[in-house]
């Protein structure tokens, strides 16, 4: 009898990408499989350890060709073992604690952040910029006597009874922002995506909840937003800075093309990392807005997001030019069917207009319907 289904996967892409959530089962390790299209075989995936409440997989069959995408199956009890149900079951669902592996809960007990109650107590001093919420950083020494530095970000308040529209829209009905972190990290992680390591995921509370998760720091110590503004930008040559821009759209249109939305889209959230081949490698943060209900509308949100993102962290403006022209050629090519809403697209040979006039063009229309937009709120 199969205990948890998959949540969800990636219709767009060559495999399948799903996030289970399976219940607290007292017994041995769970028994996890795909089924494989046509002859009913299965592929077993690896094994999963009791009070561990996800896991993430991946095949190489088209998703649109497995009708149940995954499921989970505990081999029969042995003598003594019994199954977790009634209000066992329910306290599991709300009072829980999840550790990527038994090494890290080592590591969190050793350093004094194991359970909720601990690290509520320790954060318990931080100043919440956002009414519910708060984030804090702490340096930890590794097994291997290395400093290892992580962040906290907590989450508290009563549950919603109704949920928001655009939870159900979302699939994230009756998600604590803990709960929407660490699942948005688990799907960009999927696609091949840079994120931060996750360690720890508490849940407590079933009314008034309380949530945390843990998160190891990326190894970049700049974001983008950050080079805008202390001037690190401008030492960059402009093959670096076009590399650079080229791989944050990249990185956009892989989430789009897995068909997924994301809310965080800032230059704030992107850390950008110069390789030593002249390549550039982006991280992401903020995962919490991460969802799949995702739209050609939805696309082009985040698109303007990044840009006013840009604009707003103090990017020159021949930074802005380059960026408006890749996102209308983005828009272009990942929403087929729409046509390009400033009537112009950039194009060197283009008849009617030339580049930096097709981009003042792109570049002014963007501003105006961002400011009529604030306006009808």
């Amino acid at each position: 009898m199969p205990l948890a289904y998959a949540l969800g996967y990636d219709q767009r892409q060559p495999r399948a990408v799903s996030l289970l959530t399976i219940p607290y089962i007292e017994g041995p390790d769970y028994a996890c499989s795909i089924p494989k299209p046509g002859n009913g075989k299965s592929l077993d995936f690896g094994r999963q350890k009791p009070g561990w409440s996800e896991i993430l997989f991946s095949t190489t069959f088209p998703a649109s060709s497995i009708p149940v995408i995954g499921l989970c199956q505990g081999p029969r009890l042995k003598d003594g073992q019994r199954r977790a149900t009634g209000k066992r079951r329910l306290a599991s669902r709300f009072y829980d604690e999840v550790y990527t592996s038994e090494s890290v809960r080592a590591l969190l007990e050793r350093h004094g952040l194991a359970g909720i109650e601990a690290v509520f107590s320790r954060g318990a001093s931080v100043h919440a910029r956002h009414q519910g919420r708060s984030v804090w950083e702490a340096q930890l020494i590794d097994d291997q006597g290395k400093p290892l530095r992580i962040f906290i970000k907590m989450s508290w308040g009563r549950r919603r009874l109704w949920p928001r529209m655009t939870d159900l829209k979302t699939g994230q009905t009756f998600q604590s922002l803990s709960d929407r972190e660490w699942n948005g990290l688990a799907r960009f992680w999927a696609l091949g995506l840079n994120v931060p390591e996750r360690l720890a995921l508490y849940r407590h509370g079933l009314w008034t909840v309380r949530t945390a998760v843990i998160l190891r720091e990326v190894p970049p110590q700049h974001s983008l937003d950050e080079m805008l503004k202390n001037g690190r930008w401008q030492q960059f040559s402009a093959g670096q800075r076009e590399g650079l821009l080229e791989t944050v759209m990249a990185t956009m249109q892989t989430i789009h093309k897995a068909g997924l939305g994301w809310r965080g889209t800032s230059s704030r959230h992107f850390y950008p990392q110069l390789q030593n081949d002249g390549s550039w490698k982006v991280w992401l943060i903020d995962c919490e807005g991460v969802h799949g209900h995702a739209s050609g509308k939805t696309f082009e949100r985040s698109y303007q997001k990044l840009w006013r993102s840009m604009k707003e962290s103090g990017a020159d403006r021949i930074t802005l030019e380059r960026l408006q022209s890749k996102i209308e050629r983005a828009l272009m090519g990942s929403v087929s069917g729409v046509p390009d809403p400033t009537g112009c697209v950039p194009r060197v040979d283009s008849p009617e207009l030339s580049p930096r006039e097709c981009s003042d063009k792109a570049t002014r229309f963007v501003e105006h319907r961002s400011a009529r937009r604030r306006a009808n709120r």
